[in-house]
């Protein structure tokens, strides 16, 4: 843990990259404090979206294949990367050897298989993240990276958000997924199944709050939308559940609308349906 407070205070460029052991540890709050501490912007895999708010200043959005440009090529720029709780899965790394070229890696996962498995780690922390954040914070200088920031700002997409800031008549997908952000203040909980509509949720939502995010990882389980949104409504009857769903996905459990019907669930379900399996 010293010798990732060391990597950290040294790093001029340095990023973090947030995976789903922080929030299976439930480390949102030490993770929110560190991030605030050491002034390092965030890039979040697809499962570790909602580990920190995505409206804060220092989150970038998501990485990887389905990720956004600025993100990559923070990716690419970095001289540390500091992974918790994610696995280096191919969708967040690409072609490993192009992969953070510059960086020094910090990993902490619990899994001690996990580090070093496709990504050459200078700094492992083994152990919970929740367990080894409580012990960096401390270890940690306070600090900003102004001119970092700027930098990564540059890199931003400026002709992509232009048009998706505009409003067409006919409903595109990422409007669909925004007008649901706005129609329930980015409070409910999310689930998707496995295609197109999941990366455009991934993509346009906005986590803001912690788990309230479900969507198949690296299994890419189709049919999963709607049993994930049956069992979050059990779960939490307190919170709206949106499933977000393809009409392949759809297709493969929609008998689960009989267990929405016998049980007196009130899910929400909106079918991006583009005709194929995308």
């Amino acid at each position: 843990v010293r010798l990732a407070a060391e990597a950290i205070d040294q790093a001029k460029k340095p990023l973090i990259m947030a995976g789903h052991g922080i929030l299976l540890s439930g480390a949102e709050e030490y993770f929110a404090r560190f991030v605030e501490r050491s002034g390092i912007p965030v890039a979040f895999t697809l499962l570790g979206q909602s580990s920190f708010p995505e409206s804060h200043p220092l989150a970038l959005g998501l990485m990887g294949m389905h990720g956004l440009k600025h993100v990559n090529a923070a990716l690419g720029e970095c001289d540390l990367l500091v992974n918790i709780g994610a696995r280096f899965d191919d969708r967040a790394t690409g072609k490993i050897a192009g992969f953070a070229p510059n960086a020094k890696v910090i990993h902490v996962d619990i899994d001690p298989a996990e580090i070093g498995k496709n990504v050459r780690t200078d700094v492992p922390v083994v152990g919970d993240a929740r367990e080894a954040l409580k012990l960096l914070i401390p270890e940690v200088a306070h600090k900003q990276h102004p001119e970092w920031m700027r930098w990564i700002d540059s890199q931003r997409d400026r002709v992509l958000q232009a048009a998706l800031d505009e409003h067409p008549e006919t409903p595109e997908p990422y409007t669909i997924i925004k007008a649901i952000r706005e129609a329930t203040n980015g409070e409910a909980i999310v689930t998707t199944d496995v295609g197109q509509h999941q990366m455009w949720t991934a993509q346009h939502f906005g986590f803001d709050h912690p788990n309230r995010w479900l969507t198949s990882g690296g299994l890419g389980t189709m049919g999963y939308g709607l049993p994930s949104a049956v069992g979050a409504k059990v779960g939490r009857p307190d919170l709206e559940v949106w499933t977000v769903v393809g009409d392949g996905g759809f297709q493969m459990s929609f008998n689960e609308l009989a267990t929405c019907i016998q049980e007196g669930l009130d899910i929400n379900i909106a079918v991006i349906n583009n005709g194929y399996l995308g």
